[in-house]
């Protein structure tokens, strides 16, 4: 149990010092890729391919802009709350409490939390380029609908989460029945 709680803190400081910090320091550099921004060219190259959405996020007006950057960061503040509560996990399992009806209500969120960001990131394009469209002349509107391969892994990454916690809900029933026996 006492190597439960190690890896417990061991995978909190990771979290709070290299998995936050990044998370900013991307949307950050986003931003800038947004604007057009010269020093965001070796962020914007570490992308896959450019989408034309970041073609035509750069000719529309700041409001735009700032509106993409929002859309943009919903992914990234899914996984902030997703992260927050997965550092209350880990505060309950250096207290040893690893089948617990508590744990088992975190997992829960943490999972619709995941679905909502996993749903959201299918629908991004498709968003995206309805609010790019608000801001283009007409004749220059388009709708966009595009899925990924990655879409399709975060879905499936959800569907593993779901039956972790199906899972963690057995243990905590067996426990509890264990409980009880004397």
């Amino acid at each position: 149990m006492n190597k439960i709680s190690n890896i417990a803190v061991w995978i909190q400081r990771c979290a709070l010092f290299v998995v936050v910090p990044l998370i900013i320091i991307m949307r950050l550099l986003s931003w800038g890729k947004i604007n057009a921004n010269e020093f965001c060219l070796a962020y914007y190259q570490m992308q896959a391919a450019p989408a034309i959405l970041d073609h035509d996020i750069v000719t529309v007006p700041f409001l735009g802009k700032a509106l993409f950057f929002i859309l943009e960061s919903v992914s990234a503040v899914c996984l902030l709350f997703a992260l927050w509560y997965f550092l209350k996990i880990l505060e309950l399992y250096k207290k040893n409490q690893f089948f617990t009806q508590e744990v088992i209500n975190i997992v829960k969120k943490i999972n619709m939390i995941m679905l909502i960001w996993a749903l959201y990131q299918v629908f991004f394009d498709t968003i995206a380029s309805l609010m790019i469209s608000l801001f283009k002349s007409a004749g220059n509107r388009y709708i966009m609908a595009s899925i990924d391969f990655n879409d399709i892994i975060h879905l499936f990454i959800v569907l593993i989460l779901f039956m972790a916690v199906h899972l963690i809900q057995e243990a905590h029933k067996i426990k509890s029945e264990q409980d009880l026996v004397v």
